[in-house]
């Protein structure tokens, strides 16, 4: 690749402009300069945006009191998602104390509550979260429920699902 007389002269008279100038002020005569300007504004332009998707993306909390409440909310981060759950477990009838934070997922995705009962008796809830659609999130639940955990459970059921967006259905 050849370049012109013109060019030639035109690159030689920049650089010969350049070298007159405070060494701050010779970065801006550089092509180079002008692409590593380019590149550092697009890329920090781009991590915001990131940011800001990821956070628009909810989160879910389960915190339960054995035997006696539980709560369920979504939020932008842990602490929002399990203070809120905290207080619907509080405003059910349960102490502070005795709401267990259980499982936090973030994004929420499609999340249910699983009633599981064991054949002597006990029972308790589990929790899925995160999954990408309803059909995973069911696959799952029959995983949870038919696999080995059959041999041992008189009853495993979902008691109620949530969309990604919030949306409680309830299943009993």
């Amino acid at each position: 690749m050849t370049m012109s007389r013109e060019r030639i002269l035109l690159l030689r008279s920049i650089k010969l402009q350049s070298a007159n100038l405070p060494p701050i002020l010779q970065l801006f005569a550089r092509p180079v300069f002008y692409t590593r300007l380019i590149f550092a504004i697009s890329i920090s332009c781009a991590f915001p945006t990131a940011l800001l998707a990821q956070e628009a993306n909810q989160a879910i909390a389960f915190v339960q009191a054995p035997e006696q409440s539980f709560g369920v909310c979504f939020g932008n981060n842990p602490d929002d998602a399990f203070a809120c759950a905290v207080k619907q477990c509080t405003e059910n009838g349960a102490l502070e104390e005795d709401c267990i934070k259980m499982k936090y997922c973030s994004p929420a995705g499609w999340s249910a509550d699983i009633f599981k009962q064991h054949k002597e008796g006990p029972h308790w809830h589990d929790y899925l979260c995160g999954w990408e659609s309803e059909k995973d999130l069911d696959a799952a639940v029959n995983i949870v429920c038919e696999g080995s955990a059959k041999d041992y459970l008189i009853e495993c059921s979902v008691v109620a699902k949530w969309g990604p967006d919030g949306t409680r259905t309830d299943l009993e």
